[in-house]
């Protein structure tokens, strides 16, 4: 015969598996990844991402072959994406950075751009 105290710890359990079950798949976030094409041959190159939080902001550090710091700053898709254009000047090797609000380095690559 099962008893009350029985039902209610049955019950318990089965209301953690399910709470335990739905915290875990919320918890779990899409990997962030931000892509840097290889080369550019046009006037512009876009770097894209995401993974991110919704509207997120972030920063798209850029130094071209000279040394020269170009910053631009984008905030997140509602979708966790980004998709920034970047427009090249003189030809040569840059590096693309992706910072967070913090100025912490999240993603980036280098790209050589050709006339």
């Amino acid at each position: 015969m099962i008893t009350s105290s029985t039902r209610f710890m049955v019950r318990n359990v089965f209301l953690s598996l399910i709470v335990g079950g739905a915290l875990h798949s919320m918890a779990v976030a899409a990997p962030l990844s931000v892509s840097v094409p290889s080369s550019s041959t046009g006037t512009t190159l876009q770097v894209t991402g995401q993974g991110l939080a919704p509207g997120q902001a972030i920063k798209v550090l850029v130094t071209d072959p000279a040394g020269q710091k170009h910053v631009q700053s984008e905030v997140a898709k509602a979708d966790g994406s980004l998709a920034v254009e970047v427009r090249p000047g003189v030809a040569g090797k840059y590096a693309v950075d992706v910072l967070d609000a913090a100025d912490k380095r999240i993603g980036g690559g280098h790209f050589l751009h050709m006339r």
